[in-house]
């Protein structure tokens, strides 16, 4: 059992170091997961009467369950009068349209931000009403990233470059110019995350003033 709770915590305490190295990084992302099989090693502690071992194996489960339950759980927040809202979608390059369209109908956002976008999927985007629609075209992946705006253009958009796999324009918000971007990254390591995130930095450096990376 000792044995157990030593290497349940060293992963939960592992998945807190993501910016260690790529294989770590990874690992954070299955922390909810780890915190649900220390919580039940501590659960099992408890039930065994060995209630030192089952508290230090709780608290700082606990402790890291309150760090990422917004995320979990998230609350969808009520939208203030004035305020300007972004969706964010992943369509799926392999999927239809009717999620994607019946939740941009109920949200009706001020700007949309899309990942895996198709030829066909762009061809009924076309139809949606967004007074801008701008993408750009990733050479190495054949799909697009994607932003659709009913606020007005504050510039022209980034160019598009064929490895970037980002769309980034900079739109007139009412609190002043904001540079909005659409990135589709890998999958985490042993994927290719950790050399795209590097490798899009030259493009978004020069991008002055508030930017908001979806």
């Amino acid at each position: 059992m000792r044995t157990l709770a030593v290497a349940g915590l060293a992963a939960l305490a592992l998945s807190l170091m993501g910016a260690l190295a790529p294989p770590i990084d990874s690992l954070s992302h299955f922390r909810w997961h780890i915190v649900l099989g220390v919580l039940a090693l501590a659960a099992l502690c408890a039930l065994r009467r060995r209630l030192r071992l089952a508290l230090a194996l709780a608290i700082p489960a606990i402790a890291a369950g309150v760090s990422i339950l917004p995320y979990v759980w998230p609350n969808a927040p009520e939208r203030s009068v004035g305020a300007t809202t972004l969706l964010q979608m992943n369509l799926l390059y392999q999927s239809d349209l009717a999620s994607a369209r019946a939740a941009v109908l109920s949200t009706a956002p001020d700007v949309v931000t899309m990942q895996e976008v198709t030829d066909a999927h762009w061809r009924e985007i076309d139809s949606w009403p967004f007074a801008h629609k701008i993408r750009c075209h990733s050479a190495d992946t054949g799909i697009s990233t994607a932003i659709l705006s009913t606020l007005p253009l504050a510039g022209d958009p980034l160019p598009c470059a064929p490895l970037n796999r980002m769309t980034a324009v900079r739109l007139a918000f009412d609190s002043g110019p904001v540079w909005v971007v659409a990135v589709h990254a890998s999958w985490p390591w042993p994927r290719s995350q950790w050399r795209d995130l590097p490798a899009q930095e030259p493009f978004l450096s020069p991008l002055t003033g508030p930017v908001v990376i979806a």
